[in-house]
């Protein structure tokens, strides 16, 4: 009976601390996952933020100020443009490319580079929009910063 006793206690201990690791594992397993979040401010103007986890960047959105020219009418006007880049990325030696192409002529290429604590990089967005019988080429040209909060 004694021998029986003192091994159902080993295996309760050991159950336990099996219980601990598993526990301990998963709450690392959530935080790796979830990665660090970047905000940070495009040169031209607007803000972005994005995700990186170990392999990629994830939930990349930009708001960036956009200059719309019309050759025809000469006429101008800025505007803020929504990117919500949502695509999983992969993020190699600390590099990333995301591209899109999209109706209305519309092009993204955003390059960065992830360094730590910070992060920086191009964006390059460009697209027509119509007004009445006007259409507008609307681009955005900038460099972007930003810091992990």
């Amino acid at each position: 009976m004694k021998a029986s006793a003192s091994m159902l206690a080993v295996f309760r201990c050991r159950f336990r601390v099996i219980a601990v690791l598993v526990l301990a594992l998963a709450i690392v397993g959530t935080a790796s996952a979830a990665g660090s979040l970047y905000k940070g401010k495009v040169k031209a103007g607007g803000t972005l933020s994005f995700r990186t986890t170990a392999t990629s960047v994830v939930g990349f959105k930009a708001s960036p100020t956009v200059l719309c020219l019309s050759v025809a009418s000469g006429n101008s006007f800025i505007e803020v443009h929504y990117l919500p880049l949502q695509t999983k990325t992969p993020l190699k030696n600390g590099h990333f490319k995301i591209t899109y192409k999209g109706p209305s002529s519309t092009h993204v290429t955003v390059t960065g580079t992830v360094n730590g604590a910070s992060a920086s990089g191009k964006l390059d967005l460009g697209y027509t929009k119509t007004s009445g019988i006007t259409i507008y080429a609307c681009q955005c040209k900038s460099t972007w910063t930003a810091k992990k909060t």
